[in-house]
């Protein structure tokens, strides 16, 4: 009985884990978009590649 409770909760853990994983996993990609973006534009300002400060 207490191991049958144990493992279903295990499960409902592991289950949580994965859909944390699924929300902040688009948030990741937009993050990085968002770099990627920044980085066009300061090439698109600035072609030859010297720091920007």
């Amino acid at each position: 009985m207490l191991a049958e409770q144990v493992s279903k909760i295990t499960s409902i853990i592991k289950m949580l884990d994965i859909l944390e994983k699924k929300v902040n996993e688009p948030e990741k990609i937009v993050k990085r978009e968002k770099e990627k973006c920044k980085l066009d534009r300061q090439q698109s300002i600035n072609p030859v590649g010297t720091a920007i400060t």
